[in-house]
């Protein structure tokens, strides 16, 4: 009787397995037929030609860290928590060329770097689309009207 059974358990696995092996042959089978997988997408500069949104300004009180007084608008590039940071940033800009940077901090005790600032309004924006256009690694460069 154990032998019998035995024996029926070892063909039920063998017929088993050899359908299991069919199922994977024919789901696996990458040869059977291609498929189309290329992707259409459309790529632009988005920098270029570009008419920015918004003109999104943030308004902080900030005390000055190091560089120029701030004035009204601040054309900010860089936020950081940690000082070194912020002072890694402003040496880097200043071997760029912009001489005005500067390091505020606001009451919150972040370290605000920023390319240079000025009292009028448009011309701070004008100055914010143009860093993001001539300068990609500062694409998310923005406006900080300041309450000194």
């Amino acid at each position: 009787m154990k032998t019998t059974l035995c024996l029926w358990g070892i063909i039920l696995i063998l017929v088993c397995c050899k359908s299991r092996e069919r199922l994977v042959e024919q789901k696996f089978d990458f040869t059977s037929r291609p498929v189309n997988t290329g992707v259409k997408e459309e790529v632009r500069d988005s920098l270029q030609g570009t008419a920015w949104p918004v003109k999104m300004v943030k308004q902080e009180t900030v005390t000055l860290t190091q560089g120029c007084q701030p004035l009204h608008y601040c054309v900010i590039v860089g936020s950081f928590a940690y000082p070194q940071n912020a002072v890694r940033l402003r040496n880097q800009l200043m071997q760029e060329g912009f001489q005005e940077a500067s390091i505020y901090r606001n009451a919150a005790g972040m370290f605000r770097v920023s390319i240079l600032c000025d009292d009028s309004y448009e011309s701070a924006w004008q100055e914010v689309c143009h860093i993001r256009s001539e300068y990609p690694q500062y694409y998310d460069a923005w406006l900080l009207e300041t309450n000194y």
